[in-house]
């Protein structure tokens, strides 16, 4: 007799503890693998990631993975990370009321960077727009234009990545977002 298992959450990513992560997720999983072993949308489950930073590298490691996650709109399991950094991302989506935002993955919705190796997704909520940035490749200066849909308005008034508090450069409907090698960042926009 077939028995059926019914599941409401994934947890995944214990498998890179042990050492084979230091600071950066990127090394580990690029972003299709990622989306390929990470991704319940096909079952239905709500998916979790259990980062397992080293202890000295949890501080520096933990914003660019808070946008990784963000970029693929999995959850964190906030073990073994930074608590601060998900603190201060949890207040910022909560601010801008991310529970109820339709998310546009980069991997279905492209176009709002002329770079490919830096993606992005925006979450449009009904008190504002959330982009979550990740750069796959070395330092850049990145240019992301937003469409009015997304803004809601002709232009924005601000950027800020609210994991480090950093304001962007925002004029029209273009943000300038400086990006180390594998850097993320996660940025509230403000019309």
């Amino acid at each position: 007799m077939a028995r059926a298992t019914i599941t409401d959450t994934i947890l995944d990513g214990e498998q890179f503890g042990s050492g084979k992560v230091k600071r950066d997720y990127l090394e580990l999983l690029p972003p299709d693998k990622f989306r390929a072993e990470f991704l319940g949308r096909n079952w239905g489950p709500v998916s979790f990631f259990l980062p397992e930073f080293p202890g000295e590298q949890a501080a520096a490691g933990t914003p660019d993975l808070a946008a990784y996650l963000m970029l693929h709109d999995v959850n964190a399991w906030p073990l073994w990370s930074d608590a601060t950094a998900w603190n201060r991302l949890y207040d910022a989506l909560d601010a801008v009321d991310i529970v109820g935002a339709e998310c546009f993955p980069y991997w279905r919705d492209s176009g709002t960077t002329a770079d490919p190796r830096v993606l992005v997704s925006s979450y449009m909520g009904k008190s504002g727009t959330v982009l979550a940035v990740m750069n796959t490749g070395e330092a850049i200066e990145a240019k992301i234009a937003l469409e009015r849909q997304r803004l809601k308005r002709a232009s924005l008034s601000a950027a800020v990545d609210v994991i480090r508090n950093e304001p962007m450069k925002a004029a029209g409907l273009t943000i300038t977002v400086p990006l180390a090698r594998h850097q993320g960042r996660v940025l509230v926009v403000k019309p």
